[in-house]
């Protein structure tokens, strides 16, 4: 670069987060997180302190559970420039199903699903599933999409972009290491 000032530039991030869960019943449980979050560039820093909650609920214990969760139940407002003028941190509401069956001694499937609704954003759908080869090989699939309207109520249509919204992945667990690879593509950058 010519401009010698651009090299003194410095960059920084910090997150901390305090995080408390408990089990109220075998098939209930709840958490809260909040969290700080610090970020510098150039000489300017950005601030903030965000909580998420979430319910966890154990349907058929080691089978199907169910979870909420709330992210960005309270932030403070975070500005990115010298005016002042903020916003706040994206809240998201989530929900989501997973079940797990076994096809025998060997081979294990794991299915998930996923609604999310960001407050400024449209609806997301998501869907996953793994299989399992004596818990050691793992071959995943997933496909996300998101919603412009609500489905439930009619009048949505899912935005579908070709393989945009498909992932695969495989993975290898061992005693001392564990190799995951995951193929997303994401779409035109």
């Amino acid at each position: 670069t010519s401009d010698p000032s651009a090299l003194s530039k410095t960059a920084a991030d910090l997150a901390a987060t305090l995080a408390w869960g408990r089990a109220f019943h075998p098939r209930f449980s709840a958490g809260l997180a909040g969290r700080f979050v610090s970020s510098s560039l150039a000489g300017t820093a950005v601030r903030a302190g965000e909580m998420n909650g979430g319910l966890l609920f154990h349907i058929k214990p080691g089978n199907l559970t169910a979870g909420l969760a709330y992210e960005n139940l309270m932030s403070n407002r975070v500005s990115f420039g010298p005016s002042g003028d903020g916003e706040r941190l994206p809240a998201q509401f989530r929900a989501g199903l997973r079940g797990r069956k076994g096809f025998g001694p060997v081979l294990k499937g794991l299915l998930s699903l996923e609604y999310s609704k960001p407050r400024d954003s449209l609806h997301w759908y998501k869907a996953g599933l793994e299989l399992s080869l004596r818990e050691s090989f793992h071959l995943r699939a997933g496909y996300r999409a998101r919603a412009s309207g609500s489905l439930f109520r009619g009048g949505g249509r899912l935005e579908l972009g070709g393989l945009t919204g498909a992932s695969f992945g495989v993975g290898y667990e061992g005693a001392v290491i564990a190799l995951d690879y995951a193929f997303v593509p994401m779409g035109f950058l």
